[in-house]
């Protein structure tokens, strides 16, 4: 008897410190942040009342031809391949619906190709969103992703983006691979006419 108690205790020691190590993965894996943004340039300082600013269509390429493009940044979907849109017609549509809501659209052809909402909230003239997510790949394979972005407004009507992304992967509940992103002062220029 005391055999069998000694085994179950056994057994509850063992899944503990997997719970233990998977909840230190998980705490390390919570803590994605922004750098302090350094613009050369003058910034608008948004407000809850005058958020609807952002409201236009904008370039896919930011100005210092870096590799991110707005669609990766904002939606993140470079799986779906709405990174690689490059016609003059394409562009990403910003629509403020609401003080914490603006609507992504990313546009191809004249086409709406992806929409996505983000939610976040105002914060030191900013709109700053967070979100996470679980993407199951297969019953064992899941990918966890926080991402946190800062939109903002330059005077000259550019979109002005920062953003930082922590991926996971996973082989059934412990933490395999993992991957941190962080980009400052994208600027994304309005476009001229709407296509």
């Amino acid at each position: 008897m005391f055999q069998r108690i000694n085994s179950t205790v056994e057994s509850y020691r063992t899944i503990a410190r997997i719970v233990l190590v998977y909840v230190f993965h998980l705490t390390l894996m919570s803590c994605v942040t922004l750098q302090q943004s350094t613009l050369k340039k003058q910034k608008v300082e948004l407000t809850k009342s005058d958020l609807n600013q952002l409201n236009g269509d904008y370039e896919l390429l930011p100005t210092d031809n870096s590799t991110y493009r707005l669609p990766l940044v904002l939606v993140y979907n470079k799986c779906c391949g709405y990174d690689t849109v490059s016609d003059e017609k394409d562009r990403v549509s910003l629509q403020v619906l609401t003080n914490n809501r603006i609507r992504v659209m990313i546009i191809s052809d004249n086409k709406i190709v992806k929409k996505k909402i983000l939610r976040g909230k105002m914060k030191d003239g900013y709109f700053e969103c967070n979100s996470s997510y679980l993407s199951p790949f297969w019953v064992v394979v899941n990918a966890y992703t926080r991402q946190k972005i800062r939109i903002g407004l330059l005077a000259d009507g550019s979109l002005v983006v920062d953003a930082a992304r922590e991926t996971w992967g996973f082989l059934v509940f412990m933490p395999f691979t993992g991957h941190r992103d962080k980009v400052n002062n994208l600027e994304f220029p309005r476009k001229n006419d709407s296509g």
